[in-house]
């Protein structure tokens, strides 16, 4: 708790709007692997500092990350954290600010090292790089791929809120991260699956800190984020299925 830390010199004292950064996140203009870390920093009240870029940067950036990969978390001393399972963990271990502790345990690492796998990476690809035809013609095999590999999910929910408990674990958020970009090419997913899990899907969506979050995020469509043609980029397919105006 802050209660037993010394009195801070306030001659020095950041402004309240703003604490110190915990690090910088470098990673694509995209969702994907670089959204979990993202998540978490939010749903803790990290200030998380971006280094964004476009794939066409990306030569630029590739050379000077360690396994030439990312996300990438930046530390305050210069160290290059790679592996968002990593970034994420490290994260959720650092005091939340806000006072909204993320569970880590071995049950969250288990489901992390589930959920950062060939489904994240394919649905990633389709919606953030992919032009939206190919979405669209891929959607019923994602369908079938996500519909299976969430069931083991709807299982574990059992009858608490969250995963974690009473509270959300950090795994989580990257799980839902996932359903929400499977979403985005399969928009009636979660109907033929248990009740829980979709109920569990509009209960992260509405925790009031990650609300913030998404409202404030680049916004599908607004050609922020995503390869220019890609659903991130240009806007949800209108197809059959999808809630319309």
């Amino acid at each position: 708790s802050v209660n037993n830390l010394p009195e801070p010199c306030t001659e020095h004292m950041p402004t309240k709007s703003r604490s110190e950064p915990v690090g910088t996140l470098i990673y694509f203009n995209f969702r994907a692997r670089g959204e979990p870390p993202r998540l978490v920093a939010a749903y803790a009240g990290l200030d998380l500092d971006q280094d964004i870029f476009t794939m066409r940067e990306w030569g630029q950036y590739k050379q000077k990350m360690p396994k030439g990969q990312v996300p990438v978390l930046s530390l305050p001393d210069g160290t290059l954290m790679p592996e968002m399972n990593d970034i994420c963990k490290f994260l959720a271990l650092m005091p939340s600010p806000a006072g909204r502790q993320l569970v880590v345990d071995e049950g969250q690492d288990r489901m992390l090292r589930v959920v950062n796998g060939a489904l994240l990476n394919r649905v990633a690809h389709i919606t953030n790089m992919h032009p939206i035809a190919h979405a669209v013609a891929e959607s019923d095999s994602v369908r079938e791929e996500a519909t299976q590999f969430l069931q083991q999910f709807t299982a574990q929910l059992g009858a608490g809120s969250f995963f974690g408990g009473a509270v959300p674990g950090y795994a989580e958020l990257a799980l839902w991260l996932l359903v929400e970009d499977c979403l985005l090419i399969v928009p009636d997913l979660l109907d033929p699956l248990d009740a829980s899990f979709k109920q569990w899907y509009v209960r992260i969506a509405d925790l009031p800190h990650l609300a913030e979050f998404f409202a404030s995020r680049p916004q599908v469509g607004d050609g922020t984020y995503g390869m220019p043609g890609s659903i991130l980029h240009s806007g949800a397919p209108r197809s059959a299925g999808t809630h319309g105006l």
